[in-house]
This record gives C-alpha cells, sequence and structure tokens, in this order.
C-alpha cells in the first residue's frame, strides 16, 4: 500500500511542483494537494488575459462609435479572468466520494481567495468544481475560478497572511485599500455604484442566514469590491459558534435556537439584565413579542431573531446590536399587531416620567423579509407596520453598516411619533430593493433643535421594487396613478402638520439608484450636500419593471407603481399649526454639489421646492443630465424665499419660478421661466460669476450703452439732464370739446360696473355716421371680452367690439374699420380656436390692419383696452392711452365717403352669419367727438412721452443689448432708473405732477405701459416686469426716458441705470429654405380665397425669420400677416406668387383662378 502522507510530504519540500493553497481565513491557508491528494498537472494552471471591459455605442447617423468605457468614473475596468486549473487525485478510489464531498462544500460556487505555491500570486475567485473518474484507475479533478482582473497581492515570505487584502472603506465607495504593511504595489480596484448594484444581487435570494444557499453569479457580473462581498463571505462561512467566554447566550434561559421552537419567553428574560454580551451563537430564535425594558450596558451579538412579530426596546441605556440579523418577520396569526424588526421607545417610570432610550448602536446587522400585517390600518397595512427599525423615542442613535433588504414597511427606518427625538446617525447602511422608502421622519419634535442628525454615505437602491403581492394591491386604497406612494428613498415630512419640528440632518454623499418615487424629499434633510441620483422613477411602467426585473435578477414579477412625484429632490417646508417653521434657526437650506443622472420617466420637474422659507435658499453647484427633453427641470412652485434664494453655479438645470415671491438677496445666473410671481422686494444679484443674461448698468453717459434723442438732453457733470421745451405752434382749433356720443347714456349702461356688459345677444347703434364726410374725428374706447375660445367658433372668425367698415360683396371694396378679436389657429377652415388676437382690420378681409395685441393668445381676456382713434387730415390713426401708435390706415380706406353708423359689439351691416359673433364682454367707455382733438388736450388727457408740434420732450433711450449668438426668450425684466429731479423732489411738490417723467420699455411682449415718475420723490424707481420677449442675436431691448414736459422747469439728471433680462437661451439655428402650407389646391375659382402658412426649414429655425412677398398679374390679390399668406381670387386667370426669406432662400408657386 502506499504511503501517500510521505509521498505528499516529500513533494512539499519540491519549491518546483506547484500547488493550490486556499484561504479560510486572513491568516490560515490549506493545501490541496496535501489536504485532498490533488496534483497539479503539468499544463496547469491557464490564467486569462486581462480584458479590457469595453462599452462602444453606434450612434445612428453617425460615423463614430460613442465610447463609453470610462462613463462610471474615469477609469478602464477590466471583465473576469477565468484561471483554469486540472488536478490528478492521488488518494485512493474509495476516497474519492469523501473527497468530492469535502471540495464542493469547500469550493463550489463559493467566493474563495487562493495563491500558487511557485509564484505566490493571490487571487479571489468563484469556483467551479468536479470530480471525474477515468477508465485508468484515476480521478480528474477540475476547478474553474471566475476571478476580479487582477491579482490580490504577493505572499511574503516570512508571512503567510494575504497582503494587498481588500478592506471596506467608511464611505463603501472608494478604491479597495491594501490592508498590510509588508504589501507589495497591487493595483487599486474601483469601486462604482453599479457595482454595489450587482454585489446586492447576490445576497437578494438569500432566504436565512443559517440555511444559505450558494449563489450562482452570472458571467460578466462587476463583484471587484470588498462590502457585499464581506458579507457574502461571512454568511457562506456562517456557521453557529460557541459564545465568547464570559457571555450570557439564550440557550442558559431555555432557548432551543432550532429556528422552529418558541423562544419568547427564553429571550425576554435573557434580554433584561444589565452589564453582559449576550451571544446567540448565530442560532436562528423563533419568538413572538420582545420587550427590553431599562435595561443598561448590554451587547447583543450574533443572534438571528427568526421570524418573530416585534421586538420593543424601552427606556434602555448603553445597548449595541452587532451583527444580528431579523428576518421573516411577521404577524403569525396575530390580527391586531403591529409587526417591526426593532422599535426603540420610551419607558413610565414610577413617577410617571417618561424616560426615552439612550445611546443605542445598531451595527453590522442585516434586516431582511420583514412584513407588515395585512389586518391593520383598513387597507393600508404598510404605513404602520412591516418597518425594519422604528425609533420613537431615543438620544444617540448610531445606525452603522447595515443592511436592508425586502422590507415591506412605509419605510426600512420610520420615525413616525410625536415624542421627543434626540441625535441620531445613519451612516454606510446599504438599503437594497425594499417595497417603499429607506428613512422615513414623519411628525417627530427634537429635543435639541440645534443639534443636527446625519444621513450620510448610504445606498439608496431599488427603493420601491421590492416584493409585494397582489393582495396589497387589490386592497390598497389608491387609484393607479398613486400607487408609488411612500417610495420616497428619504421621505423628511409632508404636510405640515406631519412634518418633523426642529429638526434637521445633515443629507450627504449618499448614492441614489433607481428608486421609484422621489430620492430627497421633505423638509428635513439640510444640507443636502455630494449625493448622487440616477435611474429616478424607476418600476413606474410595466416597460421599465421588466427591465427592473432583468437587471435585478428577481424571481418576482414586479407590478407598475406609478406617481406623479419622481423628483430627485423635492422640498415642502411650510409653517407648522403653531406659526413656527421646521427649522427656526438661521442655517441656510442648502442643496450644493449634488448630482443628478438618467431618469426613466418623463416630467417637468426633477427638482422641486414648494412652500415659504423663512431663511435662505442656497442651489449651487448641482448638474443635471436626466435623458429627458429640456422641460422644467427644476420647479419652484408657490415659493416665498423671504430670506433670500442663491442660485447659480448649476449644470444643466434650469428653473421656473411659478407664483413666487423673493426677499432679500436674490442672486441667480440661470433661468426657464416665470409665471405670477412677486420680486418687487428683491435685491437682484446677476452675472457674478459669468456674463449670462443681457444686462445693462451705468452712472455717467456711456454712448455704448445711451443714445441722445434730441437737444433737450445735455450732459452735467458726466450725467444726463433731460428738459422740455414748448414750441409755438400757431392757433388751436377752440370749438368745444364734447363728444357727440357718450355709452355712459345708454340704456344698457350699468353704473354699478360701470360699463356696458354684452352677452352675445344684443349691439347698439351708436347712430354716429363717421364715413358720411371727409370730416375729422376722434373716438375714445375702453373694453375688455369674454374667452371665447370654448364656444366652437371657426378658425378666422372675427367678433366686432367697434365696427364702421362698409361691407360689400367685393370683398376688395369695404372702406372703414372694424376693431375686434379674431379667432386663428393653424391654417385649417375647419379648426376651432382656443385663442386669438386684439386687431384693426379693413375690407370684408384685411390689408391695412393695425394690430393691438398679437402677444396675448389666448390671456386676452385678463386685458382691459384703451384705444384711441383720430383722423386727421385724411389719416386714420390708432393709439393707446400712452399715445404710443399702433398703426394707421391711408388711402381710399381711411377717406372713402359711405353710409352707416359706428356699431357696438356687432357688426355695422350684416354679412352672413353675423348674428353668431356679437360680443360678449364689457365696454368700459367709449366716446365719439365730431373733430381731431387738438394736441393740447390730449397731452393733458393722455400723458406720455413722445415729442409733438407742441412740445419737445427731452429723451433718451438706453440700450440692453442681447450680445451672444444666441436667440434669448425674456422671461422677466428688472429695472431700475434713478433721477435726482432737483428743487422738485422736495415734498411741497409731492402730487402736483406725478408723470413728470415717464419710462417705456420697447421689445416686451404684453407691456406697453409707462413708468412715471412723480415730483416729490426720490426718483428711485425699480420695476419688476413679468412678460416676455424674442431677442435674436446681438437684438437690444430699448428702455425710453423723457421728460414729459409736464411739470414747468423741470430739469432731471439720470444719476443711475440698470436693466437686466432674464432669460431662457436657445443655440441659434438660422432657416435654410422656406416654403408654404396651403389650405387647400393651387386652383381656385373666381370670389374665393386661399390661405397658406409659410414655414422655414428646418423646423426648428429661429434666427433670421424675415421676408418679402410678391406677386404677378391681376387675377389675384395677396396679403401677408405674419406667417399667413392669403390668396384672394378676383378674376380669371393666373398669377404667381414668389416669398424670398432674407437669407436668399426662395418659394415660387402660379395661383390659377377658375
Amino acid at each position: 500500500m502506499r504511503d501517500y502522507a510521505a509521498m505528499e510530504a516529500i513533494a512539499a519540500q519540491n519549491p518546483n511542483l506547484n500547488d493550490v493553497r486556499i484561504f479560510l481565513d486572513a491568516s490560515t491557508t490549506i493545501s490541496l494537494r496535501s489536504t485532498y491528494g490533488l496534483w497539479l498537472k503539468k499544463d496547469s494552471p491557464k490564467i486569462g488575459p486581462e480584458e479590457p471591459d469595453t462599452n462602444l455605442v453606434e450612434i445612428p447617423g453617425a460615423d463614430f462609435l460613442l465610447d463609453l468605457t470610462r462613463a462610471v468614473d474615469g477609469s478602464v475596468h477590466y471583465k473576469k479572468r477565468k484561471i483554469t486549473m486540472e488536478f490528478v487525485c492521488g488518494r485512493p478510489k474509495a476516497q474519492w466520494p469523501g473527497i468530492r464531498d469535502k471540495l464542493e462544500t469547500l469550493l463550489q460556487g463559493q467566493w474563495v481567495r487562493f495563491y500558487f505555491t511557485r509564484d505566490k500570486e493571490t487571487w479571489a475567485g468563484q469556483f467551479e468544481v468536479s470530480l471525474t473518474p477515468d477508465e485508468n484507475g484515476k480521478a480528474t479533478v477540475s476547478m474553474t475560478a471566475t476571478c476580479d482582473p487582477f491579482r490580490k497581492g504577493v505572499l511574503d515570505a516570512s508571512n503567510t497572511a494575504l497582503l494587498g487584502q481588500a478592506v471596506l472603506g467608511s464611505a463603501m465607495l472608494g478604491n479597495l485599500i491594501p490592508e498590510s504593511t509588508n504589501a507589495a504595489a497591487a493595483p487599486a480596484v474601483a469601486f462604482s455604484a453599479e457595482t454595489a448594484i450587482q454585489q446586492a444581487a447576490a445576497v437578494q435570494s438569500l432566504s436565512s442566514p443559517s440555511d444559505y444557499q450558494v449563489q450562482r453569479f452570472r458571467d460578466g457580473q462587476v463583484l471587484t469590491a470588498a462590502h457585499l462581498n464581506h458579507i457574502e463571505d461571512w454568511l457562506a462561512g456562517l456557521e453557529e459558534t460557541t459564545p465568547s467566554t464570559g457571555s450570557v447566550t439564550p440557550q442558559q434561559y431555555g432557548a432551543a435556537g432550532d429556528g422552529s421552537t418558541d423562544d419568547t419567553d427564553a429571550l425576554n428574560q435573557v434580554l433584561n439584565q444589565s452589564n453582559c454580551v449576550i451571544d446567540g451563537g448565530n442560532k436562528r430564535y423563533k419568538y413572538m413579542y420582545l420587550t427590553m425594558e431599562n435595561v443598561e450596558n448590554v451587547t447583543v451579538k450574533n443572534v438571528i431573531f427568526w421570524k418573530g412579530q416585534a421586538f420593543d426596546v424601552k427606556g434602555c441605556k448603553n445597548i449595541r446590536f452587532e451583527n444580528c440579523i431579523w428576518d421573516g418577520i411577521n404577524n403569525n396569526g396575530d390580527q391586531t399587531i403591529w409587526t417591526f424588526g426593532i422599535r426603540l421607545r420610551e419607558r413610565v417610570d414610577a413617577a410617571g416620567n417618561k424616560i426615552w432610550s439612550e445611546n443605542i448602536w445598531i451595527e453590522d446587522c442585516i434586516f431582511r423579509d420583514i412584513w407588515y400585517n395585512p389586518c391593520v390600518n383598513n387597507g393600508r397595512p404598510s404605513d404602520v407596520s412591516g418597518a425594519a427599525i422604528l425609533p420613537n423615542s431615543v438620544h444617540n442613535l448610531y445606525i452603522r453598516h447595515n443592511f436592508f433588504t425586502q422590507v415591506k414597511g412605509a419605510a426600512c427606518i420610520h420615525w413616525n411619533s410625536y415624542d421627543k427625538n434626540g441625535y441620531a446617525e445613519i451612516t454606510d447602511n446599504t438599503f437594497y430593493l425594499n417595497a417603499f422608502g429607506g428613512v422615513c421622519m414623519y411628525a417627530v419634535q427634537q429635543e435639541f433643535p440645534k443639534v443636527k442628525g446625519r444621513v450620510c454615505n448610504n445606498q439608496f437602491i431599488g427603493c420601491g421594487l421590492g416584493y409585494l403581492p397582489q393582495e396589497w394591491f387589490d386592497n390598497i386604497p389608491l387609484p393607479d396613478d398613486m400607487l408609488g406612494q411612500g417610495c420616497a428613498a428619504l421621505l423628511g415630512g409632508a404636510v405640515p402638520e406631519a412634518t418633523p419640528r426642529k429638526w434637521s440632518f445633515v443629507c450627504e454623499n449618499n448614492v441614489f439608484v433607481d428608486c421609484v418615487e422621489s430620492s430627497i424629499e421633505g423638509a428635513a434633510w439640510n444640507p443636502c450636500i455630494g449625493n448622487s441620483i440616477t435611474g429616478q422613477g424607476a418600476g413606474q411602467t410595466e416597460e421599465n419593471c421588466r427591465k427592473m426585473e432583468e437587471k435585478y435578477h428577481l424571481d418576482y414579477k414586479l407590478k407598475a407603481r406609478a406617481i406623479n412625484s419622481a423628483n430627485c429632490i423635492y422640498r415642502n417646508y411650510y409653517k407648522g399649526p403653531d406659526g413656527t417653521y421646521p427649522n427656526d434657526d438661521n442655517d441656510p437650506i442648502i442643496f450644493q454639489n449634488n448630482t443628478m443622472g438618467i431618469t426613466y420617466v418623463p416630467r417637468q420637474g426633477f427638482i422641486h421646492l414648494q412652500g415659504e422659507f423663512n431663511v435662505p435658499v442656497i442651489f449651487t453647484g448641482n448638474t443635471m443630465r436626466t435623458g429627458q427633453p429640456r422641460d422644467l427641470h427644476t420647479h419652484f412652485l408657490f415659493c416665498n424665499f423671504n430670506a433670500g434664494l442663491r442660485f447659480e453655479n448649476n449644470d444643466g438645470i434650469y428653473p421656473y419660478f411659478n407664483c413666487c415671491s423673493v426677499s432679500g438677496d436674490f442672486i441667480i445666473d440661470e433661468i426657464l421661466s416665470v409665471w405670477a410671481c412677486d420680486f418687487s422686494k428683491a435685491n437682484l444679484i446677476t452675472n457674478r460669476s459669468r456674463e449670462r443674461f443681457p444686462e445693462a448698468r451705468f452712472t455717467r453717459y456711456d454712448p455704448a450703452q445711451v443714445s441722445i434723442d434730441n437737444d433737450q438732453v445735455v450732459l452735467d457733470g458726466g450725467h444726463l439732464l433731460l428738459k422740455a421745451h414748448d414750441i409755438n405752434a400757431g392757433e388751436e382749433d377752440t370749438t368745444p370739446n364734447e363728444p357727440i356720443y357718450d355709452i355712459s347714456t345708454d340704456p344698457h349702461y350699468d353704473a354699478m360696473e360701470k360699463a356696458v356688459i354684452f352677452d352675445g345677444t344684443f349691439g347698439i347703434d351708436t347712430g354716429v355716421q363717421l364715413f358720411a364726410t371727409n370730416k375729422d374725428f376722434t373716438v375714445i374706447a375702453s373694453f375688455q371680452l369674454e374667452n371665447f375660445g370654448e364656444l366652437g367658433l371657426l378658425n378666422y372668425s372675427f367678433i366686432p367690439v367697434f365696427s364702421s367698415m362698409n361691407y360689400s360683396d367685393d370683398k376688395g371694396n369695404c372702406p372703414g374699420f372694424d376693431v375686434g378679436l379674431i379667432l386663428a389657429e393653424g391654417m385649417s377652415a375647419d379648426t376651432k380656436p382656443v385663442g386669438g388676437f386684439i386687431t384693426v382690420r379693413n375690407y370684408w378681409e384685411y390689408t391695412q390692419c393695425p394690430s393691438i395685441d398679437m402677444d396675448s393668445y389666448s390671456a386676452y381676456p385678463d386685458n382691459v383696452y384703451n384705444l384711441l382713434i383720430i383722423r386727421k387730415n385724411g389719416v386714420l390713426k390708432f393709439y393707446d392711452f400712452y399715445m404710443q401708435k399702433y398703426g394707421e390706415v391711408t388711402g381710399n380706406d381711411a377717406t372713402a365717403i359711405f353710409n352707416g353708423t359706428l356699431h357696438i359689439g356687432e357688426n355695422m351691416a350684416k354679412p352672413i352669419e353675423s348674428e353668431r359673433y356679437k360680443m360678449r364682454g364689457k365696454v368700459y367707455q367709449c366716446k365719439v367727438y365730431n373733430k381731431a382733438l387738438p394736441t393740447k388736450l390730449l397731452e393733458e388727457m393722455f400723458p406720455n412721452i413722445y415729442s409733438n408740434e407742441n412740445r419737445t420732450k427731452g429723451s433718451i433711450t438706453c440700450y440692453v443689448n442681447n450680445r451672444q449668438y444666441l436667440v434669448r426668450l425674456v422671461r422677466c425684466t428688472y429695472l431700475e432708473v434713478t433721477l435726482d429731479l432737483g428743487k422738485h423732489a422736495w415734498p411741497e411738490y409731492a402730487g402736483k405732477y406725478p408723470q413728470a417723467v415717464g419710462i417705456k420699455v420697447t421689445g416686451i411682449y404684453g407691456f406697453n405701459d409707462v413708468i412715471w415718475v412723480g415730483t416729490g420723490t426720490d426718483g428711485h424707481v425699480t420695476k419688476w416686469i413679468y412678460k416676455g420677449g424674442n431677442l435674436k442675436p446681438h437684438e437690444p431691448i430699448t428702455v425710453t426716458i423723457a421728460n414729459t414736459g409736464l411739470c414747468p422747469g423741470l430739469e432731471a439728471k439720470l444719476v443711475a441705470f440698470r436693466c437686466v433680462n432674464l432669460t431662457e437661451d436657445f443655440e441659434c439655428i438660422p432657416a435654410t429654405g422656406i416654403g408654404v402650407n396651403w389650405a387647400g389646391p393651387l386652383t381656385i375659382a373666381a370670389g374665393s380665397e386661399l390661405k397658406g402658412e409659410i414655414v422655414l426649414t428646418p423646423a426648428d429655425a429661429n434666427t433670421r425669420k424675415d421676408f418679402k412677398m410678391e406677386s404677378t398679374g391681376d387675377s389675384i390679390r395677396a396679403s401677408t400677416s405674419g406667417t399667413a399668406l392669403i390668396v384672394r381670387a378676383k378674376s380669371p386667370g393666373s398669377a404667381t406668387i414668389t416669398v424670398t426669406h432674407i437669407g436668399g432662400a426662395v418659394y415660387t408657386c402660379t395661383i390659377n383662378v377658375t
């Protein structure tokens, strides 16, 4: 008989014979040759090459590949390396079955560290093992190790411990650090959030630590770092251990620890004694309800709390839970109990005092499969049961290095009581595939308001992707679009009465991946610094559910859990019922250096702030790349920033202010839009970090930013001095200025409303014939329209307000004018528009048609329109009440003589269907004079900034230039002007001349007001204008400042000027082509018309939209209004229309008239 032991001992002395040694722990190894008689074959081992893990993406339409190899952390990573080993087993055949069993137990599917004795290189990998007998009476053992791409270190001759072994850093997201001081230079292995996801997948299918099943990792999984491997190794090697010397065990009190016997009584006894270490020996202890009360100085370790109901810690002090597991928590048939892992609460002493729990550590523990009780809380059991940790009343709580998975309650860690709480830390934990959120703070009271807690360096992966049974979906009283409610990774309060009071947590360096609802939500988290958020809105659609199932290798089906709140950051902040704020200290609310990546659902806003903020809000250095269409990436809704707002140096984040106000410093360098806001109390600070917004700012005369309009402006010490000069224009008309018609005398006039209210059933015939002679006339009118968008009227319907036009069948011979609303949307005659434009029209259609309001398409019902119509010397002019001219009508359209009276609220004549188009709205004023009112009188009635034949008004024009080659949409404008009014600033002039100086901004849609500066004031004016504008490249918005001359002797000195346009910017896309979309065929009958819309290519062209139109032939007449092109057929024949774009593109077509 061979002496195998002797042979193997001799072989061990030969350094040329290679052997494989397996690490049992950091310093203990076994030899495969001496332990199992395995002799490496001559050509073993075979070590696979280093293969970079490249990621090259084909881009449709491009001739290059997008290299995403370094996209995760800027480094190239490598695929797993396979090491194959072939052995001959030298032991007798009778031992082969035993050797095979031992090898499979030691290696099969396990992640093992090992090295080869010949070169001392150490590796770590997952093993596959087989033993195969052959025909020659020998057995071949084959092993394949799927290893990390780099060796783990080299063994020093004097040290058998593993050198270069990776250990876990406190942040979990760093490089793996060599543990030994004797290590050779081993390559650092990068660890990323994606790595954590894939590592966590290895633990997900764990049923219980003591019956741990070998994990089958898939090829290509990146398992290169330490943290979850540490858990994996620990669980894989977990055995029932002998309790440490001097410790107390549950067995001493009768516990079985077999996972089936009810050990409740034994556990309650052992847990309720102080000054000891309780060691459970990694046994499974089945229990019902546990309580630990008034206990001090206890460490509980290595206990598997197995399939129990609840565990209360009441008023205890200095308690540590280490390396414990809560698994399979459920109601055990009790329909009333609120199930949870562990609750930390107060006790009541003999005197009735509430004593909280204090100095509690929960470290290196696992919480898995914590179930809610389906019988409680009326269909919403997960709201009140199924949490892992419930900190009800506790001070100095430290939750560190724990792993939470498949927790079914509303949060893994859930504050939800009004009892007092103290300091708490939640650090370096992993929350992986839980049914709801990670940490929830809901209705708690902080005992120490100045003390901040910490939620740092955690990983929140798949909040809301945990398993829920169909019964939960069947019974939950929520609509389908709210099933994701409660899945926020961090939820720090909701409505005011449920928001944490006087408590906030530092939220720093956390990683959020694939969360269903918001990642960081509520008032409790402040400051929020350096967090990483990606995969927002996971599991909200069936398609994404399938992707998540594949990504995480789930063995259950996800059901879509939609929720509108898919924000990366959501902060709601309100006063509480007692009138105080969640935080009454002076600490600002800070969001800084957070990174927000890909989202799975399109949402208007991925950052949402709402509420009343009593402290400064700082939002700086954040980055967002959602992969979704650019929209309202940051939504400030109903926010009152009462102590200032700083929003600057962010990347890819565009704020939309909706119904907001700002007081104090308003520091901003980006904007998307503004709606219904009030910034009047803000101190605007812009262009501090970069020249983002168009801005003009000067004190002394600067010809680059201001021009002098006339000789009534002079320089005075470098400042501009505005005067006024009256001109003797000869004698004016002295006939009485009494109106020949006044609507206030009409029977329909409502004295309470101070208007005639038109309801669409009647009109007014004034009896005034404006065009019966060629005499001059004046009409002064004010009106407001109701919304016609809901009446279903067809495209190009016209709603008359004032009508004095001679309608006839010959649409080319209809002089006079109408004033009213044209409903328009696109080119189709069948369209029913939702909006329109206030305009003047003459002829039956349009030739000369001054526009009154082209900017308030759907908002026209909100506006009161003031209109002054004057015919003088054969020219018909239209003004607003600031004497700003809308336009004029000349020629026969203005001078033709015809019968017909001025009508209000209806057409003068009755064309087809005119009864359908009567006015709905109010006419506040309509006065008609049978002459052109004198200029001097108009100056008194309508103060304005424009010079005329009677007065030269000293005026200047300031330019707020778009200095960049960008198309800029103005969202709001801030204007600040300081004037020195000299002696007229003194109080004795207060109120005498309220319109002494006028300021007019031009280029802002829908803002036609003049800003007045009166005497007896300090001359300082600030104005926020919440209207829009469209700035072409290098185009300015202008501001005119004029001395109206209404205050005799006034000389107004411009001391300082500032104007800022807060804009949304777009890259310039020039038009390269032009065309017309016609509403019908290009052959039309005489007397009919054809509409078309001029279009540019590409479709998103936004610069150089100017064009001109020409037509030849007498058979048609063509006109344009904006991009609308209207062709009217006069007589049979053909004609050519040519539309030329300013860039040179030409469109030509032929119109045939039959």
